[in-house]
């Protein structure tokens, strides 16, 4: 799930490298490159997953509701998509004899730990492993691609910073966090926890993200208010509110992670501000047999 996104755009190669047949769920029924059979549908769509599980062995599920600000309109909570999407799924898996399922989750900690948007990746995993498959759970930091989207904000000028900016986190190049999952695959261990190999303050994070974009200044913009702001909001659209409690909070604790990855975050934001566009999708991958 997710192959047409940041990640599971990386993933599709790595698993047509070792020979695997791929199948994937498209909301659009676009086929990605190297799938091999396209499904549409999506997680809340129960006939669709139906269709995409029969004869899988493996599923790898990267998909869920996004925090890129071009999807907020999107009215479905993180609980509905992430959480009970994620159990449609185990019981259509289940029901079609699926026997291993790696999920890509969240890191988080202290007060981000228990924002909804962690909590219904947290109801997802318990969902999967209650339902009795193989298991595997990586919890990654923020995506390289997620600073990225705030380029076109540093080229205005300006770049809010929530709270002192002295919190710390090692974001994790898409690339190396699809090689974790391959090795998660093939690893005894379930839970794998997965950062990139520099750790940053937010202050830090941001002058990386000034820099890349050609120069801009910090405004403190406090949690409190953020966190104010991100309640009135989900009053009118939950989602949208919901993304900014998470933002909020992450933005004010650490969330770092075991070092998966050798990528750094410097480069990769100068090759975004000089026009090389993310990649963007909602897909799911899967393993068939």
């Amino acid at each position: 799930m997710g192959a047409g996104g940041v990640l599971g755009r990386r993933l599709l190669p790595r698993l047509a490298a070792r020979g695997l047949p791929i199948r994937v769920l498209s909301r659009g029924g676009a086929r990605p490159p190297l799938a091999d059979r396209v499904v549409i549908g999506d997680l809340l769509d129960a006939a669709s997953l139906e269709v995409a599980v029969r004869d899988v062995d493996t599923i790898v599920h990267c998909a869920g509701a996004s925090l890129d600000p071009a999807r907020w309109g999107d009215r479905a909570t993180f609980d509905t998509v992430d959480h009970l999407g994620t159990v449609a799924l185990a019981r259509a898996a289940r029901a079609a004899g699926v026997r291993r399922v790696l999920y890509v989750s969240v890191v988080a900690a202290g007060a981000a730990e228990r924002t909804r948007y962690v909590q219904a990746h947290r109801r997802a995993e318990a969902a999967l492993a209650d339902a009795g498959f193989d298991v595997r759970f990586v919890r990654a930091t923020g995506f390289f691609a997620s600073f990225a989207q705030l380029l076109p904000v540093a080229r205005l000028g300006v770049l809010p910073r929530l709270g002192a900016g002295t919190a710390r986190t090692n974001p994790i190049h898409e690339a190396d966090l699809a090689d974790a999952c391959l090795r998660a695959l093939e690893s005894d261990c379930v839970l794998h926890e997965v950062g990139g190999p520099e750790v940053f303050t937010r202050r830090a994070l941001l002058d990386a993200i000034a820099e890349a974009a050609g120069g801009a200044r910090q405004l403190r913009v406090p949690a409190a208010l953020a966190l104010g702001a991100a309640r009135a909001v989900r009053l009118a659209q939950p989602r949208v509110g919901d993304a900014l409690a998470f933002l909020a909070r992450v933005s004010v604790e650490d969330a770092v992670a075991p070092v998966a990855g050798r990528r750094r975050l410097g480069e990769y934001l100068r090759r975004m501000a000089t026009g090389e566009s993310l990649l963007t999708g909602e897909f799911a991958t899967m393993r068939a047999e």
